[in-house]
């Protein structure tokens, strides 16, 4: 005797199988002790999970993760954006201090600023300060290049997208 397969039992049981095959399926299950009782298994278990609580997920459910999730994202969205701003800014420090240090350098090599104005440190600090002015000058220059990019960009719509009317 073959034994139908177990998908075949559980569509018989289902109610899915038609025709022959559930005509055949439940005459060997009659008369089939070892699938009677796999079958009565399976009733079984579905009338006890029937009969459990409904764990279902509450009906908020969904709202409640989307707002603990909203309530997240502005610290990320801060840090992120607190980051941006951090890594160029040091950046430009370091680039800037550089620039400072590299110009007073060579104000004093080239004999602009000489060595011995009011003493040696007054010297390095007379080059320092032409070099940062001459940095400080350059910069605003760069800022007021980029000053119609930065103001589009401040009002969320990029620079090179074109007005909609």
């Amino acid at each position: 005797m073959t034994h139908p397969s177990p998908s075949a039992l559980m569509e018989w049981h289902f109610e899915e199988s038609s025709g022959a095959e559930r005509e055949a399926v439940g005459a060997h299950v009659q008369q089939c002790r070892a699938c009677g009782e796999w079958v009565a298994e399976v009733r079984a278990l579905e009338s006890a999970l029937a009969s459990g609580p409904d764990d279902g997920p509450p009906e908020d459910g969904l709202d409640r993760v989307l707002a603990r999730v909203a309530a997240v994202e502005p610290a990320r969205a801060r840090r992120a954006e607190w980051v941006r701003a951090a890594v160029p800014s040091a950046a430009a420090l370091a680039g800037g201090a550089w620039a400072v240090r590299f110009a007073a350098e060579r104000l004093t090599t080239l004999g602009l600023v000489p060595a011995s104005f009011a003493g040696h440190l007054a010297g390095d600090l007379l080059s320092l300060s032409l070099a940062a002015v001459g940095v400080a000058a350059a910069g605003a220059i760069f800022t007021l290049a980029l000053a119609p990019v930065l103001i589009l960009e401040s009002h969320g719509r990029p620079s090179w997208q074109p007005r909609r009317s």
